[in-house]
């Protein structure tokens, strides 16, 4: 029977956290190499059936492990997924992963058989030509600039035929990078900390094993100036770059949309990788390594790092710093964990100064900076017993304070810091859309709220993207979020409030307000200052803040 968009989002639900769970809350030698391959949840969800693959010659090992665990996994899964009623587990042996790789086995074989003949009789053949071929390729790695041979139907198909068996393991990672030469490495458009740390910390394991890296700009403009102080803070943009990377990697980005101009190099890759720690993965790779425990993507590369066989340095160290410091809010944001604070010290042990890297990324503001945060502030309005803090920046703000827009990454946390305040929203208008930055706290998920309108994120941070004038979209997602805020019940960290498809009923006070500030908004906007100001002059300024007057993305 064909499953429903709502039954396929419910079933792959389940097996994501499944697969998390068995990954990071059980050592049971049984449950180690298991993946989840499909989970088919029933209609009143009372039974979750779980096809598992495992080693052929532990299926009886691995279903008693799964039976002794089943028990504390549902009581997890329950916690997990906040459904009122947590569904039985019954777990099924999938063979189909086995069958395969044995056909491929046997095909290699064949293949072995046919070449010692060819050779046994002293004829060419094909094999002994893909022979050759192989030798040259292994010792004369591909140029990473080279155009790709875009008639290789391989190229394409295996991606499309790539299918998602949930994390794989650390090891497997770099077993994976080990086996290519030429890879490329991209995190999501409009890069934070950890997006960057993590992308060069990586980049910094991979050389040092000889391998050729490309770390990608998805954007047509230059990385945030703010993290400068990085070493080799240097990338190519994804629009310059010609190549069929061996390996795409995306580091901190859970959909394919958020590479931007760097999709087209993932679409030419041979193999492709997603890093990342974001709840909800869209599955569009051929390997997946996550936890979404993690406080940071930061935290998985730096578990790589010390699982390789090289010796971590201070630069990755202070790569990862970066990331996990970024990610946690100098480690005061609701995804800060111990392992943070772990990894932290040994980064710090490597020679990783806090006090310099805090100095930074937040003592380090301009006097223009300060201007725009105190518009910022004037222009704050507040809903639901102040709970709601909301304000707008925009491109002619930045153009007449010639500040570049990733220096903009820190405001919506002084909205959120506001006592009372439970949620927070950021408008950034640029050009002809507007970024909408969400930040709660309490538990609050303004994640599952951005993505039902075409963004993502965290919990507790999260974001969007609107094709729309700034009232617009203050109209589209105010509502929204006070329908959120409003129906919120008892809130506690381990128990976030799930966001919840609004009824379009909120109070008829919330509503006049929120279409007073809409009109507030529009008004400003509207205003003699904005519309006797010089458009050319206007893109001029904010171009010339965005730094594209050199070639942006080095």
């Amino acid at each position: 029977m064909k499953q429903s968009a709502a039954s396929r989002k419910i079933n792959e639900t389940v097996r994501n956290a499944l697969a998390q769970l068995l990954l990071t809350e059980f050592s049971d030698p049984r449950l180690a190499l298991i993946t989840v391959t499909e989970v088919q949840v029933s209609r009143d969800r009372s039974v979750a059936q779980a096809f598992v693959s495992s080693n052929a010659e532990m299926y009886e090992q691995t279903l008693q492990g799964l039976n002794s665990a089943k028990g504390r996994l549902r009581s997890l899964l329950g916690r997990e997924l906040g459904w009122r009623v947590t569904p039985e587990l019954r777990f099924v042996i999938d063979a189909g992963i086995d069958h395969a790789q044995s056909i491929d086995e046997a095909l290699k074989r064949e293949r072995r058989k046919l070449e010692t003949t060819a050779r046994a009789t002293g004829g060419a053949s094909e094999a002994e030509a893909a022979e050759s071929a192989s030798e040259a390729e292994a010792s004369d790695p591909p140029d990473p600039s080279a155009p790709c041979a875009s008639s290789d139907p391989t190229i394409t198909a295996k991606r499309k035929d790539g299918e998602y068996t949930g994390s794989i393991s650390a090891a497997q990672v770099l077993q994976l990078c080990q086996s290519v030469d030429n890879i490329a490495i991209a995190g999501h458009t409009n890069p934070d900390g950890d997006c960057l740390g993590s992308a060069l910390a990586l980049a910094e394991l991979l050389r040092a094993q000889g391998k050729q890296v490309s770390v990608l700009l998805g954007q047509n403009a230059p990385a945030p100036s703010l993290y400068g102080f990085l070493p080799h803070y240097t990338f190519v943009s994804a629009d310059h770059y010609e190549g069929c990377p061996q390996l795409f990697i995306a580091v901190d980005s859970p959909t394919i949309k958020r590479l931007g101009a760097s999709q087209n190099v993932f679409e030419r890759a041979a193999q492709t990788l997603v890093i990342d720690h974001h709840i909800h993965y869209e599955n569009f790779a051929n390997y997946y390594f996550g936890n979404a425990k993690a406080a940071a993507t930061g935290n998985l590369i730096w578990e790589l790092i010390k699982l390789s066989e090289r010796v971590p340095t201070r630069t990755m160290a202070l790569y990862c710093y970066v990331a996990i410091l970024t990610d946690t809010g100098r480690f005061s944001f609701e995804n800060t964990n111990s392992r943070a604070f772990a990894d932290a010290c040994e980064m710090v042990d490597l020679g990783v100064d806090p006090a310099f890297v805090a100095r930074e990324v937040y003592e380090n503001k301009s006097r223009e900076l300060l201007q725009l945060e105190a518009r910022l502030i004037e222009r704050t309005h507040f809903l639901c017993e102040d709970a709601l803090a909301c304000s707008y920046v925009t491109d002619v703000d930045l153009g007449e304070l010639s500040i570049a827009r990733d220096a903009t990454e820190g405001l919506p946390t002084i909205l959120r810091s506001i006592q009372g305040v439970k949620v927070a929203a950021l408008f950034r208008q640029e050009g002809d859309i507007v970024r909408v930055n969400l930040r709660s706290r309490s538990g609050i998920d303004v994640g599952s709220l951005a993505m039902a309108l075409g963004g993502g994120g965290h919990v507790a941070a999260a974001g969007l993207t609107l094709e729309m004038p700034l009232g617009a979209a203050f109209a589209k997602v105010m509502p929204e979020l006070t329908h959120l805020l409003l129906t919120c019940d008892e809130l506690t960290h381990d128990d976030p409030t799930p966001f919840v498809q609004p009824s379009g009923k909120i109070s008829a006070q919330v509503s006049q307000q929120v279409g007073e500030i809409g009109r507030d908004w529009s008004s400003d906007l509207s205003s003699e200052r904005w519309a006797n100001a010089d458009k050319a002059q206007r893109d001029k300024s904010v171009d010339k803040a965005q730094g594209r007057d050199s070639a942006g993305a080095q």
